[in-house]
């Protein structure tokens, strides 16, 4: 028997908490959220859908609702119509905030039609990545240096040596990167990010930094490698300046629209029930408004509001110095 349709309002979910050897404690130092005590967070999922990591509510009406249990029961409502009759068995994207206290393995991901074969019918993964901090001297490894072939890079794998094979990319905080499947990269030690992905967890890493216990996956990486792939990363803003904010393309793809906004006063949008919005706060406080329950909405930083397509009108108001969101839609 089909729910009463709830009234919908922005949805903030429990993180998932992921420990990783190379995680640290930089999402509780930057954003002051709470951590296990000794936990070294690598990871946090903010929405997600995937196997057994399922987001649920965490206030309202809906608090203790799971992610996949809303979108199954009122796909129109919660994705839009646009992207409901697409019938997605799973919730497109998957959004992760990324503490690296050490470089994490140096890996590639596979494109959607190779990880449908070899995965179960797992999907690919294109992504974006957004720096929210960096210590002094942080790097991201992204790309082949240009002209790498397979066979130095097979033959400098084999020698357990990476330098000089990949892109080394100096990044600052507002600094993004887009990573297509295909692009060997790797997180190195110091960076806390915003990752905005396909929904997938399939990585297969070619090189480790002499860490034991964890395989590598030469065979499979090697055939998804794009060689041919000479995209530069490093996004250059282009900045459109509105009335009290100012905002910027970061990516477009098939799979995710993302843009930076810099509100400085309010602004006002609508979610008109063609596809789902979702705004996640890079830096700032701020309030987001709306006419359903839980009518007003504290921002802070590092937070995650899935805006369901039916949501209708909201405004957003910066407090004090002004706050930075990322908004991604589904194209």
């Amino acid at each position: 028997m089909r729910r009463a349709a709830v009234p919908l309002y922005p949805l903030r979910f429990e993180p998932i908490c992921k420990e990783k050897v190379w995680g640290g404690r930089r999402i509780e130092g930057v954003y002051g959220r709470p951590l296990a005590p000794g936990a070294r967070v690598g990871e946090s999922w903010e929405i997600a859908d995937h196997g057994g990591d399922v987001s649920r509510v965490a206030e309202g009406p809906l608090a203790g609702r799971s992610l996949r249990e809303l979108v199954a029961e009122d796909p129109e409502r919660i994705l839009g119509e646009a992207l409901a009759a697409r019938r997605f068995d799973r919730f497109p994207l998957l959004f992760k905030l990324l503490d690296a206290s050490a470089h994490l393995s140096v890996q590639v991901h596979p494109p959607d039609g190779y990880a449908a074969g070899h995965e179960r019918g797992e999907w690919g993964k294109t992504e974006l990545w957004y720096v929210a901090a960096a210590e002094r001297g942080a790097a991201l490894l992204c790309g082949l240096r240009p002209g790498l072939g397979r066979e130095e890079l097979t033959r400098a794998l084999a020698e357990g040596r990476v330098d000089g094979c990949l892109r080394r990319i100096a990044v600052k905080p507002g600094d993004a990167l887009f990573v297509p499947a295909g692009m060997v990269h790797a997180v190195c030690a110091g960076v806390l990010l915003f990752e905005i992905e396909e929904n997938s967890d399939v990585t297969y890493r070619l090189f480790d930094w002499g860490r034991a216990g964890r395989p590598l996956h030469l065979a499979k990486a090697l055939e998804v490698v794009d060689f041919d792939l000479r995209l530069d990363p490093l996004v250059c803003a282009r900045w459109e300046e509105g009335d009290g904010f100012r905002a910027a393309p970061l990516a477009r793809c098939r799979h995710f629209a993302a843009t930076v906004c810099e509100v400085r006063g309010r602004i006002s949008s609508s979610c008109a029930g063609e596809r789902f919005r979702v705004l996640a706060v890079a830096s700032g406080r701020g309030l987001l408004r709306h006419g359903g329950p839980c009518g007003e909405v504290v921002l802070r930083g590092g937070d995650h509001l899935l805006l369901p397509a039916a949501l209708g009108d909201y405004t957003v108001e910066a407090e004090g110095a002004g706050m930075v969101l990322l908004q991604t839609e589904v194209p």
